[in-house]
């Protein structure tokens, strides 16, 4: 009986069924020189044998620092903020934001945090800057009465008490003289010399002395 040669070639294992065969690797003393991006590589491959991946679990990977506020005021500061002795505040790192605050005149002015103003936070200071830093910010401050002074300022503006002109009664800017009341038209109080009425005309004079606005009014 004859077997045809593609039955034959299946019968030792060397037909479409056999198992793939794989070139045996070239002697080393074959290997062409690594290129110096290739010697990169088999140097980390190299290294890269160790097994911390096996006591790695799933819950020490977990970071809760993420969700916390990033301008958090350093604990020392919090402290004396509480005591009522600094007050403190982050603005933007600029030089000119930095002039802006630090050339206003008292109680509106802020001090940087650096080691010889505030040395409880010298830790806290960059090497480089030599002020409390974060990110984009930088930390400053003033004394405790300074905050409550301006606070008190705001809050007279929002209750309109910096608004009543009749506080300037007798006052001067100046040259500029303050002379005001609280007259209404017909509440039997008689008109003061500087009193404008709705029926005023308002004129500019230009020959008035120099220093006034040039503004009079005629009835």
């Amino acid at each position: 009986m004859r077997t045809n040669a593609k039955t034959k070639r299946d019968a030792f294992g060397q037909g479409s069924n056999a198992p793939e065969k794989y070139p045996a690797e070239a002697p080393e003393n074959s290997l062409r020189p690594l290129t110096s991006e290739e010697q990169a590589i088999a140097a980390r491959v190299a290294a890269d044998s160790d097994r911390e991946w096996e006591t790695i679990t799933e819950d020490s990977v977990l970071d809760y620092s993420l969700g916390r506020w990033a301008f958090e005021l350093p604990p020392e500061a919090v402290k004396l903020q509480c005591e009522h002795r600094f007050a403190f505040r982050w603005i933007t790192r600029t030089k000119e934001r930095i002039d802006e605050i630090r050339t206003k005149q008292p109680p509106a002015r802020w001090w940087i945090c650096n080691r010889a103003n505030t040395p409880f936070l010298a830790h806290l200071c960059d090497p480089v800057l030599g002020a409390v830093v974060r990110e984009d910010q930088i930390l400053v401050f003033q004394p405790w009465w300074m905050r409550e002074k301006m606070r008190a300022i705001v809050q007279g503006i929002a209750d309109g008490k910096s608004a009543d002109l009749t506080e300037m009664d007798g006052k001067a800017r100046g040259a500029a003289h303050f002379n005001a009341s609280k007259r209404l038209y017909g509440d039997g109080r008689p008109e003061t010399r500087q009193e404008i009425k709705g029926g005023d005309q308002i004129i500019y004079d230009g020959d008035l002395e120099e220093g006034s606005d040039g503004l009079v009014a005629e009835a």
